[in-house]
């Protein structure tokens, strides 16, 4: 799409309009149309003034593609996700066939005489039956 119709169509004002309305010097702005590249900065400063989301500004005027966007704040998200949100997706990638770790038995791991027993209370040092090690 031509840069002067993105911001006519997508933001039903003119260059100087949008320009203004997102704090841009529109000689600036006029400019970058006209050279066919308007930079992320601007066009961020454009879709924040005029509501729009700034991943579909940067993906229309060809900064970046929805690739770019694949697994941005994937951490954040999943940090963000309720545990129900999270079963959920569990659960639908377990339909699909994905998930295929959860078909096969836990394996056991033995730690042998390292590993804590099940007495109810532990020796500490000057009990009987405490010790530094093996």
């Amino acid at each position: 799409m031509d840069l002067k119709q993105w911001i006519e169509e997508g933001f039903g004002t003119t260059i100087n309009g949008a320009a203004v309305a997102a704090g841009i010097q529109p000689p600036t702005l006029f400019r970058q149309i006209k050279n066919g590249r308007i930079s992320a900065d601007n066009v961020i400063a454009l879709c924040h003034a005029h509501d729009k989301p700034v991943p579909d500004g940067l993906v229309e005027t060809g900064i970046c593609s929805w690739d770019d966007f694949k697994m941005a704040g994937i951490e954040d998200s999943l940090d963000a996700a309720t545990n129900a949100q999270l079963i959920t997706q569990m659960a639908k990638r377990l339909e699909v066939g994905e998930g295929y770790e959860f078909n096969e038995p836990a394996t056991v791991v033995d730690f042998g005489e390292y590993a804590a027993d099940s007495s109810p209370v532990e020796p500490e040092p000057g009990d009987e039956g405490y010790h530094d090690g093996p």
